[in-house]
């Protein structure tokens, strides 16, 4: 039970100063919704909604399992990201990836690790050839910078397997 000292604190007075009530509960509660957001903001920053982190790292596997891609799902124009790549060889131990898309048409191809052992350009795309270790298995590492914002679709093939990611590059 509320006391009336207690009432008359959210009544509206003139003396000593002026005071609307209604306005000033209405800011409060706009006050606190502003809190509220940027701490909700802050840590899905944290999280990774924003560039690197848990909501933006994506493990994508094709479901024969010979293509796996690790990539960030959210992206900043101009700042560098990993991408790492790992395909299964054919026989004779050479691996064929074909990149075509966003990642060719919206980012800068900044390094590959190992270097391709050997490379094609054509229009739309990228195809590059990697030497596979003892166990069958080819990884190659790109560190890429995008040069536009927006949603970057990609699509990465090897053999018959074929990936497709998408990426949401922020300004």
């Amino acid at each position: 039970m509320q006391t009336t000292e207690h009432r008359d604190e959210f009544v509206s007075r003139s003396y000593p100063i002026q005071e609307d009530m209604a306005l000033q509960r209405h800011l409060w509660w706009t006050e606190r919704f502003g809190w509220c957001a940027l701490t909700a903001t802050v840590l899905l920053a944290l999280a990774g909604l924003f560039s690197t982190g848990l909501l933006s790292k994506v493990v994508a596997r094709t479901p024969g399992g010979e293509l796996e891609v690790t990539y960030q799902r959210f992206e900043r124009n101009g700042a560098a990201s990993e991408l790492t790549l790992t395909t299964r060889a054919a026989p004779a131990g050479q691996a064929w990836v074909t990149i075509e898309g966003g990642l060719a048409d919206k980012f800068s191809l900044e390094s590959i690790q190992p270097q391709p052992a050997a490379a094609q350009s054509y229009d739309g795309g990228l195809r590059l050839q990697f030497q596979a270790d003892p166990q069958g298995w080819a990884t190659a590492r790109f560190t890429i910078r995008p040069d536009s914002i927006g949603l970057s679709r990609t699509q990465i093939a090897t053999g018959n397997e074929r990936l497709g990611i998408n990426q949401l590059i922020y300004p």
